[in-house]
Parts: C-alpha cells; sequence; structure tokens
C-alpha cells in the first residue's frame, strides 16, 4: 500500500497547508467572537431567564383570589412562555399552565 500524505507527497503538503489555513480561521473565528462579547450576552441573557423563570415560580405559588391575581399570573405566564419561545428554560404550558385553569376555574367558577 503506497504512503498516503507523506511529508514529501503533493497530498501531504495539501494537508499541511489545509491544517494551517484551518488553523488561522479558528483563532480568527475566536478572536472575534471574543471581541463580539456574543459569549457574555448569551450567558447574560441565559441567567436572566432563570430569574424570570423563579420570579414566575414565585407567583404561581400563591393562588388568585381575584380577577387582578389571574391577571398577575397571566402575565407570568407570558413572561415564561417567551422565553419558551427561545428555548431558554422551560416550557410555560406543561409547568404553569395547569395551576394557571385551575385558578380561572375556582375564580371564575
Amino acid at each position: 500500500m503506497p504512503h498516503v500524505g507523506g511529508p514529501r507527497s503533493k497530498r501531504g503538503r495539501d494537508l499541511r497547508h489545509r491544517l494551517k489555513v484551518a488553523e488561522r480561521y479558528e483563532a480568527a473565528y475566536a478572536a472575534a467572537r471574543d471581541a463580539s462579547g456574543i459569549g457574555e450576552a448569551i450567558e447574560a441573557a441565559y441567567f436572566a431567564a432563570v430569574d424570570v423563570t423563579a420570579a414566575a415560580s414565585a407567583v404561581y405559588q400563591i393562588e388568585a383570589q381575584s380577577i387582578v391575581g389571574l391577571a398577575i399570573k397571566a402575565r407570568a405566564f407570558s413572561a415564561v412562555e417567551r422565553l419558551d419561545k427561545r428555548d431558554c428554560v422551560m416550557h410555560a404550558g406543561t409547568c404553569f399552565g395547569p395551576d394557571l385553569a385551575a385558578n380561572v376555574a375556582r375564580v371564575l367558577g
């Protein structure tokens, strides 16, 4: 079997060249990503989503006693649902939907 990609072969030189180009690309990509601050922005958005979810969970620990209470729960549900659309933290319908429906039925029932 012939030696493919040896140090002196054309294929070997081509592969080394491609590797250098790839390494330069990766370095430039990492530098651009660091300079843009996108990593920190993504992290900040995630932690903000966690905070919104924690606040909504606190709202859902209290039973609504009036239409105003239902409106507060609905707004919390809506805030978490908007996070769902960005696939951040959780699924509002699964976590808060049944409680909201039960509260609506109890207050309006």
